[in-house]
């Protein structure tokens, strides 16, 4: 970097040094863009993969709670057993 400037010795040497440094500064600003560009795609894909995995276990929990919560309510309908009838009475 510095050997250019030292062999500058006239003003077409510092023209061209200028443009030199303008085009490296434009690449350098295009791989930079191409960089955000990817990590942004990427961030997207991750971002809507997450998003469904997250849609796929709530829906997964909300099924688990309500057949607990119909296996609670219906539980309640079964028929009682009668007790055993084969006690003796006792009369008095």
């Amino acid at each position: 970097m510095f050997e250019a400037i030292r062999n500058i010795k006239t003003l077409d040497d510092i023209r061209v040094e200028k443009a030199r440094l303008r085009y490296e500064a434009l690449l350098a600003e295009k791989n930079l863009n191409e960089s955000l560009h990817a990590v942004e795609r990427m961030s997207t894909f991750f971002s809507s993969f997450k998003r469904v995995v997250s849609v796929f276990q709530q829906s997964y929990h909300m099924f688990l709670r309500m057949t607990s919560f119909f296996s609670r309510v219906f539980s309640g309908f079964k028929k009682k057993e009668k007790e055993d009838e084969t006690e003796e009475k006792v009369v008095y």
